[in-house]
């Protein structure tokens, strides 16, 4: 009788209990550097798919100031990043022994990029007349590698507005590309 109440009780628990979905990890903070620029970001957690990327950082960008090409300037200016994120294969990867730690997966997001009129150093000259905001759909594949470093690589396309703040020019839309390739170092990783 006791062996059929402790089979009992067994399976009830082990009914009742959940197998821990796959998830993002909770709170991530990083620092990461590439060949247009360094940026420090933190990773919120929303839910098991999904975070929210907070991101400041100096940026190098290139302008193309006619449709061919042959008039082009670039310039590094500071930038405020609110991107949220959606890890779409996760549990995919967990399930072929791949990790998943540090947020390691491909995922969809949708940047929202302000770079405020602080300063923009430019090829020839510094110039502080524009605000810019993007708003760009992206695609990226974030791996970790050892425990706290990380390849991170996004492509994506969008929108742009600039704001100038001289009346002799007009506010103006563009289209914007966003392609970076970034290692890193992550932190505070917790599920």
């Amino acid at each position: 009788m006791n062996k059929i109440t402790l089979i009992t009780i067994c399976c009830l628990m082990s009914s009742l209990s959940k197998a821990q979905e796959t998830s993002v990890e909770k709170s991530l903070f990083g620092a990461q550097i590439g060949y247009l620029g360094v940026w420090a970001n933190h990773e919120a957690k929303l839910s098991n798919r999904i975070t929210f990327k907070t991101e400041i950082g100096l940026d190098k960008g290139y302008v193309a100031e006619t449709l061919l090409f042959t008039s082009k300037k670039s310039s590094f200016y500071p930038f405020f990043i609110l991107e949220p994120r959606y890890y779409y294969n996760l549990g995919r990867r967990e399930a072929a022994s791949k990790k998943v730690k540090g947020n390691t997966g491909n995922f969809w997001g949708l940047q929202m990029r302000y770079s405020p009129n602080l300063f923009v150093v430019n090829d020839k000259y510094i110039d502080n007349d524009r605000e810019i905001l993007t708003i760009s759909p992206k695609y990226g594949l974030r791996r970790t590698l050892g425990n706290h470093f990380n390849l991170e690589t996004t492509v994506g396309f969008g929108y742009g507005y600039e704001f100038n703040k001289y009346p002799n020019y007009p506010d103006g839309g563009f289209f914007s590309i966003e392609a970076t390739i970034r290692v890193g170092i992550h932190f505070g990783a917790k599920k």
